[in-house]
Formats: C-alpha cells, structure tokens, sequence
C-alpha cells in the first residue's frame, strides 16, 4: 500500500518471502522539465535464514557413511554455515572452513548438509545446523543420530608359541547397543567348530566381560585359524583370520638390528646340540652403525653329547666409515661328564632301582614285586560304601518345597484320616446300636 504524497511511506501488511527484493522511493513533479522520475537508494528487504533439518532421529550402522541433509532458504544470500555437534566427547563446532575433511564433508553456503565418512560410536548425539546472513543467524531443531552395530578388532592376527606353553588371542568388542555374546571358533583344514568354553582346563574368557580367548597347555592339535564372534540385538560380526602356530623351538633366540643406510651382506647364526644335552639360552645379536658395511659374519656353536652349556651370548659392534671382512668364530667340542639323573619314577619308590632293566622279568614275578605296593594302594584308596553319601542318601526323604506338592501331600493326608475316621465313626454307630437293647433292660430291671 502506498501512502498519500503527502506521506509517502510503503506499508507492505502480512510479507512473506515473496516480498523480500530491493525497493527504490521516486518522485517527479510538473516543476521539473523531465519526463523520468528521481528515484532514491536502493531499500533491501529480506529476512534471515529458514533452515530445514529432517525431525525424525536417524539410526546410522557403524562404519558406514551418513548424510544429515539441511536444506536453506534465505534473502539476501546466505555467508556461512556451520553445524554444532555434541557428543559424548563434548561440544565442537564444524563448518567447511575447517581442515576436518577426515571426519566430516560439507557444512558449506554451496553444500551445507554434513556428511559423516565412515561413522561411529562416538559420533551419536545431537546436531544443529546454523546458516547466516546479513540479518543474522538462524538454526535449525536438534536432528538425533544414534550408532548401531558392533565394533570388533583383533590385536594380531599371526601368534606363534612354543609347545606346551599358554596363548591368550586377544579380541576387543563394543556394541551399540551392548553385546550379548561372545564367541570363539576354530578352522582346521576343512573344518570348522565352536570352541567348547565349558572346558574350563582348556580354555579361559570368552565372555562379555573377557572378550580374548586364552588357551592353556597348547599343543599341536590347537594349531589353526581361530575366529572371535559377537553378537547384540541389532546384528552378528566375525572377527578377521587369527593364525596360530605352535612351535617346538624353545631356546634360541636371534635379533639383528641394522640402523639406516648400511649394508650387511649376510649373516648366520647355527647352533647343533646332540640328544641328552641341555643348553638353557643362546643368544646372538649384531649390531652395525650407518656407513658400514659387514659382507658376512657365521657364529657356529658345537655341543656333544652328555655335556651342559650355560647361557652363551655373541655380541658384535662395528663403528661407523669401517669396513670388516669375513669372520668365523666356531667353539670347539668339549667333553663333560654328565650329571646323574634323578629318577621319579614309581619303579624308584618300590626300591627297584631307577634304571634297572625289567625286561628280563616276566609278568608274574613283576606282580610278586608289585604286590606289597599295589596292596598299599587299594587300602588307601578303599572307602566304605555305609559312609557314602549316596547310601545314606536312600534312607534319608529329601525334602520338596513346591507348593504343588505340599499341595498333593496334604490332600493325601486328608484322604487317609477321613477314610480311617468312617471307618471308626461306622464301628461305633455298630456299638451304640447293640449296647442300646442290653441298656433298656437294665433300666427296666
């Protein structure tokens, strides 16, 4: 509406943004000897930003990529954008200004929906989206994200371990929401089966609290591909391939450290050792500096049989711009006398000795010298039978606390005594009837 000359405002009633543009106030007269109007500034009408985000919480699957789409509408155009995010981490604020890219894509005046590469857990909480321009800043309802899925990572994937020693094959789980089993399985060949954790001798963990798997006294048989599983209401993961390889190397140990830009062209470490010896630890480590170069270095260590060697270590350095040639260190054999065995066995205790040779006995005189022994054994190891638990047991009535059976137990009880009460009761209306004639008689007389 515009008003009279001699006020000549421009009232606009019920704007939309439909009205939003830029206005000029002319003017012209009948003094003025032109046929164009004079025309003041440019008046710009506009509003701040209308920003639009989706109402409805967004379920995201972990690791997966998720868009939070923020459509604006604004006049004059919008100059930035930005997107207010709260964790449980804390507040932060992302816009396309910042070197964020690994994280978040978006949040621009071109694009300002944010993108979120490769989701997780910790990216559930709330969200905002704020654009402004040169009337102001507006932002948009809170958008909800909650993560869902299962987060499952091994520590390695390769463990070697010697015979008869103890593994632990580590595995960390988290799930969203909280996971509510935890499995182990293993592939050998063909093969695939459940491990069987109720074998508490043989295995460890496993659970929602111990997540690894720990394998006690591992032996050949336990070589193979294990696999760590888990499980929540929202889904079932599998971990990747865990090999493991059991070993019967259990002594020898060899590092080489080389430091940057030298060149060693070889080096080997042999070590023999002969049936009935014990050789607790070798150890050899070489050692070069940077600008140097070693061609060959061999370290052989001989033991013969019956002979003990202590803890031997080989140790080599060479300082830097020198060059060593070819050197052999060999030790040579040596000759011990062995130290007597003691034997545990139980041929020891029956006072036969420890290595006497019982293949000249026949069964029958090997159970005459068995006997005392064996008689020993059976009376420590018989028990009598009226002290069991399982014949005390038989006398005994165990006692039933459900109510269906007390139940069923009063009911009988009420069965017999009324049965034993009519029984009674009809005997004694017999009495009463042949007592009542020989009672009139004695009245009578």
């Amino acid at each position: 509406m515009i008003g009279p000359i001699l006020n000549p405002d421009l009232i606009i009633y019920n704007a939309t943004t439909c009205n939003s543009g830029n206005y000029q106030c002319c003017v012209k007269n009948s003094i003025v000897l032109t046929i164009s109007s004079v025309c003041g500034n440019n008046i710009l009408v506009g509003y701040r930003p209308i920003v639009i985000v989706i109402r409805e919480p967004i379920v995201a699957e972990y690791q997966t990529r998720h868009t939070i789409e923020c459509s604006i509408k604004a006049f004059p155009n919008i100059t930035s954008v930005e997107w207010n995010i709260t964790t449980e981490a804390g507040t932060k604020i992302f816009s396309s200004d910042e070197n964020n890219l690994g994280k978040y894509f978006g949040s621009s005046v071109t694009s300002p929906s944010l993108d979120i590469l490769m989701a997780d857990f910790t990216d559930t909480g709330r969200y905002i989206c704020t654009a402004e321009n040169i009337f102001g800043k507006s932002s948009s309802t809170v958008v909800y994200i909650q993560m869902y899925g299962i987060s499952l990572t091994v520590s390695s994937t390769y463990y070697t371990v010697v015979y008869g020693n103890d593994v632990e094959l580590k595995c960390n789980i988290t799930g969203r929401p909280d996971i509510t089993k935890v499995t182990w399985s293993m592939q050998k060949g063909t093969g695939e089966h459940q491990i069987n954790m109720a074998n508490i001798l043989k295995y460890n963990g496993s659970t929602l609290s111990e997540h690894s798997l720990t394998i006690y006294n591992v032996i050949f048989e336990d070589d193979g591909i294990y696999f760590c599983g888990a499980g929540n209401s929202y889904e079932n993961r599998t971990s990747q391939e865990i090999t493991l390889t059991v070993t019967s190397d259990q002594t020898l140990t060899t590092t080489t450290a080389q430091n940057p830009g030298t060149t060693s062209t070889s080096t080997t470490s042999t070590t023999i050792q002969n049936p009935e010896t014990t050789s607790p630890t070798t150890t050899s480590t070489s050692t070069q500096n940077p600008g140097t170069t070693s061609p060959s270095t061999t370290s052989t260590t001989t033991q013969n049989p019956g002979t003990t060697s202590a803890s031997t270590t080989s140790t080599s350095t060479q300082n830097p711009g020198t060059v060593s040639a070819s050197t052999t260190l060999t030790t040579p054999p040596t000759t011990t006398k062995p130290e007597e065995i003691s034997c545990q066995c139980p041929c020891s205790s029956l006072g036969i000795g420890a290595r006497q040779d019982l293949s000249n006995y026949t069964i029958d005189e090997l159970l005459e010298m068995l006997a005392p022994q064996l008689a020993k054994v059976e009376k420590e190891l018989s028990v009598d039978k009226s002290n069991l638990s399982a014949t005390i047991n038989k006398r005994i009535s165990a006692k039933d606390e459900r109510k269906s059976s007390q139940s069923i137990g009063i009911l009988g009880i009420v069965f017999i005594v009324s049965v034993i009460l009519g029984v009674v009761i009809i005997d004694l209306m017999s009495i009463v009837e042949f007592m009542k004639p020989k009672l009139k008689k004695k009245r009578k007389n």
